[in-house]
């Protein structure tokens, strides 16, 4: 049976929204500009014109922390590597739950590196 998240992931500052929609764009906000703050670009990757989408899966564990991340879509090993050292700095979040019970939750977050 599909379980049904009752309350999303909480980041941290979202914590006055009333809603789950509302919670999850939150959410996203939040995620994105934490990654347009700390995305260093690579200079080996800049000189030699390298850039591209990756997809970063991690999961938000029951304790809030932000473990097994992983890269499910590359583009290049420099920017895979960033990307991943971008999303081990998400602070903590407040978990997702179910019935009032903390939960693991799995959550694939789109970098796009571009060359400005």
């Amino acid at each position: 049976s599909l379980q049904r998240v009752e309350s999303v992931p909480i980041y941290e500052g979202c914590e006055e929204e009333k809603d789950n929609e509302a919670l999850k764009y939150c959410f996203q906000v939040q995620i994105l500009q934490h990654v347009s703050k700390e995305f260093n670009f690579p200079k080996e990757a800049r000189k030699r014109g390298i850039q591209g989408k990756m997809y970063v899966n991690f999961i938000i564990e029951k304790n809030g922390s932000i473990q097994e991340i992983e890269i499910i879509k590359a583009t290049h090993p420099l920017l895979d590597l960033e990307s991943i050292r971008v999303v081990s700095l998400i602070p903590d979040l407040k978990a997702a739950s179910i019935d009032g019970k903390p939960v693991r939750m799995s959550f694939t977050l789109p970098i796009n590196a571009k060359l400005q």
